[in-house]
């Protein structure tokens, strides 16, 4: 059962999130207090796909310094990606890439069955290889997650995958978490 299904940028409050590259060309995005029960599905490789957003985006060239901040959010619904490549699936975002980020106080109660490649209870995968330092960081933070996800090749019950400049912290899962073949 699918409510929403999408090939590229699934989510059930926002697809995609563009931030700009400057600190002043653009104010900072936010998400707070959403809650989602729809089921989502993602069918094409390198789909992105979480219940708050399917992704959170800046160039990797120039990364931003808008902050994006998802907080108290809830996700109920089942988060699937049926593509067999690489898809990016969290119970809350699918991924944050290039920009600095915040998400706190959510929580994933929905079970993310994939057969994609990349699978976190909360962040599918987080953060940009090169830019750790403080101005890109992500934070995660006071978050829970209590579904199970599954992955072809990446999958934790938090973040599937953490790039240099990734912090997870005061964080909880009871979801199982697992690879399969």
């Amino acid at each position: 059962k699918c409510e929403l299904q999408g090939t590229k940028y699934v989510g059930a409050i926002v697809g995609q999130f563009v931030a700009g590259n400057s600190k002043d060309a653009m104010p900072s995005l936010t998400i707070e207090n959403c809650v989602s029960y729809a089921d989502l599905c993602a069918t094409k490789n390198n789909a992105l796909i979480g219940s708050m957003a399917g992704d959170a985006f800046a160039n990797a060239n120039t990364p931003t310094y808008a902050i994006i901040t998802i907080s108290g959010c809830v996700n109920y619904g089942t988060i699937s990606g049926t593509a067999t490549g690489t898809v990016y699936v969290g119970g809350i975002v699918g991924r944050i890439f290039g920009c600095p980020a915040i998400v706190e106080n959510c929580a994933n109660f929905g079970d993310l069955p994939t057969v994609s490649a990349i699978t976190g209870g909360v962040v599918g995968q987080a953060g940009i290889n090169g830019y750790a330092d403080a101005d890109h960081k992500t934070v995660i933070s006071n978050c829970y997650n209590a579904g199970n996800a599954t992955a072809k090749r990446i999958c934790g019950g938090i973040i599937g995958r953490a790039y240099p400049g990734t912090e997870v912290a005061n964080c909880v899962n009871i979801g199982n978490a697992t690879i399969t073949t």
